[in-house]
């Protein structure tokens, strides 16, 4: 029994089209494990209410307590920096003040004053 040119062409096609489709599937599977797993960072911490009072609590190493604290209190740092440093700082009636501030805090390598 022979098949026709159609037949042939359809079953070469189906040949070289279901590996190369569960290829795809396969590397696409490994892909999303493998972007969960190493962009996924741990919280070491965590951020509770006691009495009417926030407590935060983060363990680790350096880097994973700063992470923590940085990831519980994004809401409130950013907050105090827009509200408070940039809200009531840097106005002109504050500027002196806020000059002061900015010379024991922060410091500015000489040959960039000059």
């Amino acid at each position: 029994m022979r098949l026709s040119s159609v037949a042939r062409r359809e079953k070469i096609t189906m040949k070289t089209i279901k590996p190369l489709f569960c290829t795809i599937i396969l590397l696409l599977l490994i892909a999303a494990i493998a972007g969960t797993a190493t962009h996924a960072q741990e919280i070491t911490g965590n951020l509770k209410t006691l009495q009417g009072k926030r407590i935060l609590s983060v363990w680790g190493n350096h880097f994973e307590r700063g992470f923590a604290h940085g990831y519980l209190l994004a809401d409130e740092i950013v907050s105090l920096l827009e509200d408070y440093m940039l809200g009531s700082l840097y106005d002109a009636e504050n500027y002196n003040k806020t000059i002061q501030l900015i010379k024991i805090y922060i410091k500015v390598p000489a040959r960039i004053l000059e």
